[in-house]
């Protein structure tokens, strides 16, 4: 399998609106569509298939740690993409969606600590292959702590879906 390869939208590009059904109420705020709904549903089955791909043979259940609030949509969409290439091929693996809160601001300071909001016990994801799914990673270091809180967790495997 090819290594993933990024979507690069170059500065004024995008499709004139001329080409959508746009909403009259956006109409006036919108100059141009960067990325159709149809090309980021295409890219979110791409990646549920590679990121199915990634796991490992042996992986029976994976458990999807989908991070609050802003993550349940792709989330939702990227458990579905791989909950139909998993019945339309001969992969046997159940899907499990977990729903946590990462909090690490309080105001807007950061408190150099993770607070993981939502799964009363970190010890269930031990042994279990894990994804986490995030919308928006701004400088990365909530999520590079929690990564290390799920390590310590002995979890068998963990990737993050971003």
């Amino acid at each position: 399998m090819s290594s993933p390869k990024s979507l690069v939208i170059p500065d004024k590009s995008g499709y004139d609106t001329s080409m959508f059904n746009i909403p009259v109420k956006y109409a006036n705020f919108l100059e141009k569509i960067l990325i159709p709904n149809g090309l980021v549903k295409d890219r979110t089955h791409k990646l549920a298939v590679d990121i199915l791909g990634t796991l490992p043979s042996e992986c029976k259940g994976l458990v999807v740690l989908c991070v609050l609030k802003g993550g349940y949509k792709f989330c939702s969409e990227l458990v579905d993409a791989m909950e139909k290439f998993i019945c339309s091929s001969d992969i046997n693996m159940s899907i499990k969606v977990e729903f946590i809160r990462l909090k690490s601001y309080h105001n807007v300071s950061s408190t150099g600590e993770i607070q993981v909001i939502g799964l009363s016990d970190l010890s269930v994801l031990q042994g279990k292959h894990v994804l986490i799914v995030e919308d928006i990673v701004d400088t990365g270091m909530t999520m590079t702590k929690a990564l290390k809180q799920w390590y310590q967790r002995r979890v068998r495997g963990l990737w993050a879906g971003l």
